[in-house]
Order: structure tokens, then sequence, then C-alpha cells
């Protein structure tokens, strides 16, 4: 009879040391979740620093470069690329830097998990503009990325909501005489800009 006994408190124990068990995982899932649930897509991106990511923008094609920076409203990429074909992981065709607002990505493609440390206090209140204000003042030649033909030139002046880029091919320095036209381009129609030179 005594074996019983001990028996049944065995399988009582096991049965406890189970139940135990399934609530330590369980918390830990709900804990990883609630986590997560506060992970902004800038903290992730963070995460990836130095490491290649693959993206899409809102026109389609697929841009692939390694993190460099990213703040609440940009991300820097290098040795990015536009990729042909739609395919994710096409040959790079020119390689540099882009610039890109974050509401032109449709999708990242096998982001990671990682997290990286939060934005400082300038990342976070460094938005667009004053990432595209930089760029004025050193009279950086780019390519803008616009879904209806990129355009290459001279950013001139940051508004609140645009920019107004001088237009002149990237092998002439920007003078009256070789910009075409100055173009003032809203925000949400900037896809991203390809530092040349």
């Amino acid at each position: 009879m005594l074996m019983r006994w001990e028996a049944l408190f065995d399988d009582l124990e096991g049965q406890m040391s189970s139940a135990e068990a399934a609530d330590t995982a369980a918390e830990v899932a709900a804990m990883a979740r609630a986590e997560f649930a506060r992970t902004g897509l800038t903290d992730r991106l963070r995460g990836q620093v130095g490491s290649p990511v693959s993206l899409r923008l809102r026109d389609g094609r697929w841009l692939r470069g390694a993190v460099v920076t990213a703040a609440p409203r940009w991300l820097l990429l290098d040795t990015a690329a536009e990729a042909g074909g739609g395919r994710p992981h096409a040959p790079a065709r020119a390689p540099g830097r882009l610039l890109l607002p974050l509401d032109a990505v449709e999708r990242f493609q096998d982001l990671g998990s990682a997290q990286g440390a939060p934005a400082g206090e300038v990342e976070r209140r460094l938005g667009w503009g004053g990432a595209l204000r930089a760029l004025v003042r050193d009279r950086a030649v780019v390519t803008v990325l616009l879904a209806t033909g990129d355009l290459a030139g001279t950013l001139d002046r940051v508004g609140a909501d645009h920019v107004d880029v001088a237009v002149h091919p990237l092998d002439a320095p920007r003078r009256r005489s070789a910009v075409t036209e100055v173009a003032s381009l809203p925000f949400p129609a900037v896809l991203g800009l390809r530092a040349e030179g």
C-alpha cells in the first residue's frame, strides 16, 4: 500500500512540475510579446546597423544596402542600389549612399529582431526636412528618386513640406547655365535621395 501512495505523490509532483513549467513558459511568451509591442521600426533598424537589409519602395523598386543610421523619420543606407526586375537580391547597379524617408518604404525583407540603442534626442528631433537641410548646406549633388522618374541636381532650399531641386547634369556644377529647371517637390513625392560623387 505504501508503494501506491508513493507512486501517487510522485505522479502529483510530476504534474505540478509540468504545470509550473507551462506557467513559466506562458509568462515568458507573454513578456516577449509585450516587449515586442513596445518595439518601433526604428529600434529594429538601429539593431541592423552595419548589416544589409532589402526593402521595397512604394513605386515597386527594390533596394539593398547596409544600414548606416536610422532616425524616426528616415534611414541612411550604404552601398545601396536599385535592383532590376522586382527581384529583392538583384545585382547592385550604382553603389552609394541613399537617404530614404521611412514613409516611402512599402516593406522590409528579413529585417531580423535585433534592437539597437534608442535614438538620441538630436536624432528624434531631426525629421525629414532637417536631414534635407543638412544636404542643402553641403550643396550636395543628388539623384532624387521619384515614382515618375528620377531627377539629378542640387538641393537648393527646403520648406516646411517641400524641397526645391536645381535640375542639372550630374557631371556639371550647379551653375545658372547648366540648370534646366528648379523643381519644387512635396515631401511625399520624394522616395529617396542618392548621393552622387
